[in-house]
Order: structure tokens, then C-alpha cells, then sequence
């Protein structure tokens, strides 16, 4: 009976082309893992991540730095769509999200720049659920950061002039079990 339910048609392919190259993938998985573990670090899972007075060295400030300006020079490639780019940029917001010291000179700067990009993506328009898909990746992101850090999430949000930010600043502050 099985072998009778077939589709009535197939329209195209999924396209399995890598969202990042290996190469450029490698280099900024090995900067994350010096931000969060420090240089010359073991293995992921056996290393603790770095404190905020660690942290504060000359060395890894200069390191985290030239990270975010990677992420600000990172620019749609010729022919990439908006998707690929969008998910591309928010990744890379995100870790630095994940590295950045608690405090309003670094983790709130980039709290700041991920509502930006989340606020100003053209994927709100082409693709709702997928960009609503990532602002929930990026406040279960910052829940992990903790009370504070979603605090301020939050109020970044209800600041952002997007009615739908807004919107799950508001809900997620009256039923935080839920968002």
C-alpha cells in the first residue's frame, strides 16, 4: 500500500552548498575558541572559559576587538542571498555575544548591534518565520548569559522601533517560562 502514496510532483532541490567556506570557517572557530578559552587551550569540553578579569589583559582585548571588526567588515557576498548572509552575520554576533565580557563597554555594545542587525535584516520581509526563528535562537543566546544580560536583551528590544521586537520584549517579560 505504501509503495501507491507518491508525490505529485517534485519541485527543484535543496540547495546543500555550504553557508561558509571550510577554510573561513576554521579560522573564526579557532578565534572564538582563543576568546572563550584562551590561547593555547585544551580541548572544548575539558577547558574552562575565560573570566572577565582575564579578560581584561591588553592581549585578549586587542584579539576580541579585531573580532567585532571582522564582523562589521563582513558584507554579503556577490550572489549570496539575504538568508545565507543573514544567518552567517547573526552567528557571528552571536558568539561575540558569547565571548564578550559582562559590562556596558562589550557585551551591551554587542547586545546593541545584534538588535540592530536583527531590527534592519531584509529577511523580516522575505522570510518572517526564519527571521523570527533567530530571534528566539538569540534570546535563548542571552538567557544563557543570564538574568542580567537578558534584562538588558529585553530593553534593547522594546527600544529597537520594531513593533514585532517589541512585541517579544513585552510577552517574554509577562511569561518568561514561554520565551
Amino acid at each position: 500500500m505504501l509503495d501507491e502514496i507518491k508525490p505529485a510532483r517534485v519541485e527543484g532541490q535543496a540547495d546543500w552548498d555550504p553557508f561558509i567556506d571550510d577554510a573561513e570557517f576554521q579560522r573564526a572557530w579557532d578565534e572564538y575558541l582563543d576568546l572563550f578559552l584562551g590561547k593555547g587551550h585544551g580541548p572544548l569540553f575539558r577547558s574552562r572559559p575565560l573570566s572577565d578579569e582575564q579578560k581584561n589583559a591588553i592581549e585578549w582585548r586587542t584579539q576580541f576587538d579585531h573580532f567585532l571588526y571582522q564582523i562589521d567588515d563582513l558584507r554579503p557576498a556577490v550572489g549570496e542571498p539575504e538568508y545565507r548572509y543573514f544567518y552567517r552575520m547573526a552567528t557571528a554576533l552571536t558568539a561575540a555575544l558569547r565571548v564578550a565580557p559582562s559590562g556596558p563597554t562589550d557585551r551591551e555594545k554587542v547586545l546593541r548591534q545584534l538588535v540592530a542587525f536583527l531590527r534592519s535584516s531584509s529577511l523580516q520581509q522575505e522570510s518572517l518565520l526564519e527571521w523570527y526563528a533567530q530571534v528566539q535562537r538569540t534570546a535563548s543566546s542571552v538567557r544563557a548569559l543570564g538574568p542580567e544580560a537578558t534584562a538588558r536583551f529585553l530593553s534593547e528590544l522594546e527600544r529597537s522601533g520594531n513593533p514585532i521586537l517589541n512585541l517579544y520584549a513585552v510577552a517574554a517579560r509577562v511569561i518568561p517560562d514561554k520565551y
